[in-house]
């Protein structure tokens, strides 16, 4: 079933139907996600994050927070699909996506892909590599928090995610309408970013193996 709910995602395009359109009462929570997200949660498409492998309680934050507004997207099409899910439905779908292995990291184990990915990530990138590992004045380092080592906020995973969404999310920050970050640390960074900042950041953790460090 969960293969079938994936398929959808390549005959409709998301742009054009609402979460309510897709939802299935009969479907267990994980595979109402993967209709957007893949079945694996290794998403095809820019618009939708990547959620394999990802921390089980940062994925229930964020599922809690669009089922009590705390975040929206557009549209609001998250919010529509888990406003109808339980505390247990979105804990099983958290822990069911976290599981799962980010699909960069299964191509890499064959011939050094993690290695190539990060190569390519410096390769005429300073600015993101600069960013993401050390920072600048008054820019704490991407990878303070969403690195490997231990985090002080619950932060995502960002190698190898979608770099037109890590685009689309720190867009959001600066204008406030990304706004459930704790303390308000992710607006305060990004408000201190320009349009190229961006883009470089958000391009350079795009190629960085799925374990999020900087290596």
């Amino acid at each position: 079933m969960l293969r079938a709910a994936a398929f959808l995602l390549l005959l409709i395009p998301a742009s054009a139907r609402a979460a309510e359109d897709f939802y299935d009462s009969t479907f267990v929570p994980e595979e109402n996600c993967g209709i957007c997200h893949g079945a694996d949660g290794n998403s095809v498409t820019q618009r939708f994050p990547r959620l394999a492998g990802q921390d089980p309680a940062y994925l229930l934050k964020e599922l809690r927070d669009f089922r009590a507004r705390r975040r929206t997207n557009d549209e609001a099409a998250m919010t529509t699909a888990v406003e109808q899910l339980s505390d247990d439905d979105l804990t099983q779908a958290a822990a069911y996506f976290a599981r799962q292995e980010p699909a960069a990291d299964v191509t890499a184990k064959g011939g050094g892909g993690t290695a190539k990915r990060a190569d390519a990530a410096q390769d005429g990138n300073a600015t993101g590599a600069r960013l993401f590992r050390d920072g600048r004045d008054g820019v704490l380092a991407c990878a303070s928090c969403h690195g490997p080592a231990n985090a002080p906020y619950l932060a995502p995973r960002l190698g190898g995610q979608h770099a037109g969404y890590v685009e689309k999310q720190l867009q959001d920050f600066q204008t406030g309408k990304r706004a459930n970050d704790p303390d308000g640390v992710m607006r305060a960074i990004a408000a201190r970013l320009n349009a190229g900042d961006v883009a470089a950041v958000a391009r350079y953790v795009s190629v960085l193996p799925a374990g999020g460090g900087s290596e």
